[in-house]
This record gives C-alpha cells, sequence and structure tokens, in this order.
C-alpha cells in the first residue's frame, strides 16, 4: 500500500516539475494531480 502511494506521489512530483518547467499537460493529467493532492492530505 506504502509503495503505491510512493509511486503515485513521485509521478505527482514529476508531473509538477515539469508543468512548471513549461512541458505540456493536459487538463485532465492537472485535475488528477489536483485529486491525488486531496488524497495524500
Amino acid at each position: 500500500m506504502l509503495d503505491t502511494i510512493r509511486k503515485c506521489v513521485d509521478s505527482f512530483r514529476n508531473g509538477f516539475s515539469e508543468s512548471i518547467f513549461g512541458i505540456t499537460h493536459t487538463d485532465i493529467v492537472l485535475q488528477s494531480h489536483k485529486e491525488l493532492i486531496k488524497v495524500v492530505e
């Protein structure tokens, strides 16, 4: 279970970093990141 959560957090961090550096993300991906933040918190 913890490994799954870590993978989700890592993928979120990677996606967030990429979006900051201007790599294109769809609204769906960004929305899933927002949902993931709620789950992690």
